[in-house]
């Protein structure tokens, strides 16, 4: 799957940056001034004026207390009887 764009005025048709990706989800920041790509795991940031993309790396970390999972304190009334 790549980008594409249309010229509404004369309904031209470009590639404005290849992708070659699967399936894809974009997203706009809240002042829609930068568009996020995620595919394959991966977010990259699309710069649209140049035609580029640039990949974010992202890292985490999670902590897991089998004393007291969070999950099981999360039950949605009149579903206990499945657990």
């Amino acid at each position: 799957m790549n980008l594409w764009e249309t010229d509404l005025l004369t309904l031209e048709t470009k590639m404005a940056i290849k992708l070659d990706a699967g399936y894809v989800s974009l997203a706009w920041d809240k002042k829609m001034e930068n568009l996020y790509l995620l595919s394959d795991g991966r977010v990259s940031k699309l710069d649209l004026s140049a035609g580029s993309s640039t990949g974010i790396e992202i890292s985490g970390e999670m902590t897991y207390d089998e004393v007291n999972p969070t999950c099981q304190e999360r039950v949605f009334p009149g579903s206990e009887a499945r657990f």
